[in-house]
């Protein structure tokens, strides 16, 4: 019995005629046990869409044609631009003690090979098991919100929320 996580799914379906039919975009089979988190579009180019999936972070330039697996950290459980800026996107990654799991950033989203970079400000606890959802000050773009869980059966690790004001 599974006691934690959400559902799994069959990836990303993408409708033209406004949900009148419907197509994958980009697939998942349910066997697979797979999900899709969360969804960015960005702001001035809509055909480009990011996805954050049990795989990491996906991406399509081609309105979900073809993905890339940009950010291959496991579990991407929410992401969030910075505001004026698509180039820049902070990660959550990471569910219960998966690997590598922290807060990442990307300065080059929109590059053909971004490259992302854990976060290790003394702002948010080390070590984190749990989910991470993000959100940023529309009044101040460098104040990122974190909301961090832990997995229930490590009473020594820290949940909460944090923010940072230099990331």
């Amino acid at each position: 019995i599974r006691l934690f996580r959400g559902s799994y799914g069959i990836g990303i379906l993408k409708t033209t005629d406004g949900g009148a039919t419907w197509t994958k975009s980009l697939d998942f089979s349910n066997s697979e046990i797979k999900g899709v988190m969360d969804m960015l579009i960005h702001p001035t180019t809509p055909s480009t869409v990011f996805a954050a999936t049990t795989d990491g972070v996906y991406r399509t330039t081609n309105s979900g044609a073809t993905w890339q697996l940009i950010h291959n950290v496991p579990m991407a459980m929410d992401m969030v631009f910075k505001p004026g800026n698509p180039d820049v996107i902070y990660v959550g990654s990471g569910n219960f003690e998966s690997p590598n799991n922290g807060i990442y950033k990307t300065t080059n989203a929109n590059a053909t090979t971004p490259a992302f970079t854990k976060l290790t400000s003394a702002s948010f606890p080390n070590p984190i098991s749990g989910k991470i959802m993000l959100a940023i000050s529309a009044n101040n773009p460098n104040k990122i919100y974190a909301s961090i869980g832990k997995n229930p059966d490590m009473a020594s690790h820290t949940q909460g929320l944090w923010v940072s004001t230099n990331e």
